[in-house]
């Protein structure tokens, strides 16, 4: 029969399970909640522009009434999805990252196109910007090592 081993015992902290890691236990970094609340905003003109566009499919206001409601249908549950994540992440709950870089991996080549296929520089480029500070934010020394934390790694 094994006995514990004495240096687990002395206070070292006990390896978290991922679904541990979900809890608010550790404070998150500032660059991580930079990102939650970017992100956050990036969900709520997800809503925004969703909710606009089935009152424009509604009132007839859209030169394609199936394509405001299409818009509308992705846009409302992604955007809240996406606000969801940023809420995770501004109160420090790991799991928010994955939605923050999903969300902004897909930002880029919008606001690529915007910019430099469409001819909206002044839409395209802010999106960029955006998208990228986020995938900075998220993927910073710092947010990497909280994230690393959560599941009892040492090093």
């Amino acid at each position: 029969m094994n006995s514990p081993d004495p240096a687990d015992s002395a206070g070292a902290p006990a390896p978290t399970s991922p679904v541990a890691a979900s809890t608010p236990d550790a404070p998150s970094p500032r660059a991580a909640r930079i990102a939650g609340g970017l992100v956050g905003a990036e969900g709520v003109a997800g809503v925004v522009v969703g909710v606009v566009e089935l009152i424009r499919g509604l009132t007839a206001g859209a030169a394609s009434p199936r394509g405001a409601y299409g818009l509308a249908f992705w846009l409302i549950p992604m955007g809240a999805a996406v606000l969801a994540g940023g809420w995770a992440l501004w109160s420090g709950r790991r799991w928010g990252r994955t939605l923050g870089v999903l969300a902004n991996l897909l930002l880029l080549p919008v606001g690529y196109t915007m910019a430099f296929q469409s001819h909206l520089a002044g839409f395209g480029i802010p999106v960029l910007i955006l998208a990228l500070a986020v995938l900075v934010l998220l993927f910073s020394p710092a947010t990497v090592a909280w994230l690393d934390r959560g599941y009892g790694r040492r090093g």
